[in-house]
């Protein structure tokens, strides 16, 4: 065989592995971009928390995206992507008499959590009255966005109280 002949092989091959895993994801194809929508706004919420809580508390939080939990969003990713494609290897071998649309089972559960995550990043440090409500039944995630520990957050709250009070008992 010459090396051209070699090479048309491979080719064939890949392209024949790339068609069948096309068509193993195909049917799964709205289902993942509902879910990556999902994580975008989630992602989008986050930063816009995270700048929100950089312009409330100066000093405290940058307010800039951070590669850390970038490469934690691409885990996150993976994860539910080999997750859905697991289920619907499952549900389309294992179950062969049952449909049970377990891909599309996965895909809403994890939706439902990011949108809890995405209503949690819109009401954590916003003083709207919806927001407040919302934070009586949501985490507030505020404390989550700065660049100390807890007992140094908490001694600045407390260092600023008692600074509001100087000025206060001054006038």
């Amino acid at each position: 065989m010459h090396g051209s002949a070699i090479y048309d092989h491979i080719v064939r091959a890949l392209f024949a592995v790339a068609g069948g895993v096309l068509a193993y994801v195909e049917p799964l194809e709205e289902v993942m971009y509902v879910v990556f929508a999902s994580i975008v706004v989630d992602v989008v919420t986050a930063y816009l928390l995270n700048r929100r809580v950089a312009s409330k508390y100066k000093g405290v939080s940058h307010g800039k995206l951070s590669s850390q939990r970038l490469k934690s969003l691409g885990r996150t990713v993976v994860s539910i992507l080999a997750i859905i494609l697991l289920l619907q290897g499952i549900d389309q071998y294992c179950f062969v008499y049952a449909d049970l649309k377990l891909p599309y089972l996965a895909a809403s559960a994890f939706c439902m959590i990011q949108v809890v995550s995405i209503l949690e990043n819109m009401s954590s440090c916003n003083d709207a009255k919806w927001a407040k409500l919302l934070q009586k039944i949501l985490v507030d995630k505020t404390a989550r966005h700065f660049d100390m520990t807890a007992g140094d957050f908490i001694k600045e709250v407390q260092d600023a109280k008692a600074d509001e009070k100087k000025k206060k008992s001054k006038k």
